[in-house]
């Protein structure tokens, strides 16, 4: 052991001393910065609300121009959407849960920032408010937003008031029989669509507290021509309804009492193989006087919620169907377009959950020139908006 640990050592010793090489410091390894925007990117925004049925709900908000995803504002369950005039305020209502299959609910009507998207107001609802899908019209504002008109379901129809300055609910008015709230253009007064085929005007007090009056006017057959429940608002105080066989109806929400101005059909010069389809089955350009409808084919007593197959231009001052589109991507629910003389047209597809977006020239010489820009993935979307 004495002689193996001697030659350990001798070849130890033996080794030849290296002197040490000067090297330079390697230089630090980058990291990336993680910070938070304090407000969103400047330009036109389109929003989107992606409804949620077993989570919370989240109204996205992308850049109206090349779709760059900007953020989103977190609200509760089943959630409905709508904006301010200039894009800046964002409203929702929506259920929050103590547990999913049982427990105390709480509804809310909440307030946003859109450039900060942080909430800014938050008013308890009675626990009545509509659970169903996103439709535009289930949650409005008044024409000079300083009230919420909010749609209940209990399953009887009723609309909450709340004052959006006082942050306060002031009255519930009873709508039996009667869905979708479509603001007038003045004053604290709303037009609903009812079973029976008739539109019924309601018309509050300044203070939101007193119903003063409500008057109904027969406007469609429901059982012949039924209409969609999304509406346009036209020039002025029209409301551009659309029907499951192919019209449009004009009714006026000026007076105190909603008035039919007319209806047209916008495929009578061949046979009938489609419907309109979907949630936000139409958007207006008033730039243009222009309808745009989604449509599909081989439409069936039940098919009133099916996708596009293709999207029809409706010249509304010359009542009659103007251009047949056929993009590529079909199954369109919801449809959006910009009020500008070129219009941009948006659509939300139910077959690969994007929303798309085309450049629409209507002046061609042979027709409408439909080109696609872009397309965005949004899962659990259905209801558009742009701002500009």
């Amino acid at each position: 052991m004495k002689k193996l640990l001697a030659i350990l050592l001798s070849t130890t010793c033996a080794l030849p001393v290296v002197p040490a090489l000067s090297q330079e410091p390697p230089p630090p390894i980058p990291f990336e910065t993680v910070g938070v925007k304090e407000t969103i990117d400047p330009g036109p925004n389109l929003f989107l609300m992606g409804q949620s049925w077993d989570g919370a709900s989240t109204l996205q908000v992308f850049d109206a121009t090349d779709l760059t995803y900007k953020g989103g504002m977190g609200t509760g369950m089943m959630a409905q959407s709508v904006l301010s005039a200039d894009g800046l305020t964002a409203y929702t209502t929506s259920t929050y849960l103590t547990r999913l299959t049982y427990g105390d609910t709480t509804m809310v009507l909440q307030a946003f920032d859109v450039a900060t998207m942080t909430p800014t107001m938050e008013v308890v609802l009675p626990p009545k408010i509509a659970m169903v899908g996103p439709y535009e019209h289930l949650l409005q504002l008044s024409a000079d937003e300083r009230f919420a008109l909010v749609m209940n379901a209990t399953p009887a129809a009723s609309v909450t008031i709340v004052d959006l300055v006082a942050g306060a609910v002031t009255a519930e008015v009873p709508t039996p029989g009667c869905w979708e709230i479509y603001p007038a253009t003045t004053g604290l007064k709303w037009t609903m669509l009812c079973g029976d085929g008739t539109a019924r005007t309601f018309v509050m007090n300044d203070a939101g507290t007193e119903l003063v009056s409500q008057e109904a006017t027969a406007v469609f057959d429901a059982d012949a021509d039924p209409l969609f429940v999304h509406a346009e608002r036209g020039a002025g105080d029209e409301l551009l309804f659309v029907s499951f066989g192919g019209s449009v109806y004009r009714v006026s929400d000026a007076g105190t009492a909603p008035e039919l101005l007319g209806a047209f059909s916008f495929a009578d010069d061949f046979e009938w193989p489609f419907a309109p389809g979907g949630y936000q089955v139409s958007a207006y350009n008033a730039a243009n006087d222009v309808l745009f409808v989604a449509v599909h084919g081989d439409p069936y007593d039940g098919s009133h919620k099916d996708g596009s197959t293709e999207i029809w231009v409706v010249d509304m001052a010359g009542e009659r169907l103007l251009y047949r589109l056929q993009p590529e991507v079909h199954g369109f629910v919801s449809l959006e377009v910009t009020a500008a003389d070129r219009p941009v047209l948006y659509g939300f597809s139910e077959h690969d959950y994007m929303v798309h977006v085309y450049d629409i020239d209507l002046t061609a010489p042979f027709g409408v020139v439909l080109t696609e820009m872009g397309a965005v993935d949004v899962p659990g979307g259905q209801v558009l908006a742009v701002r500009q």
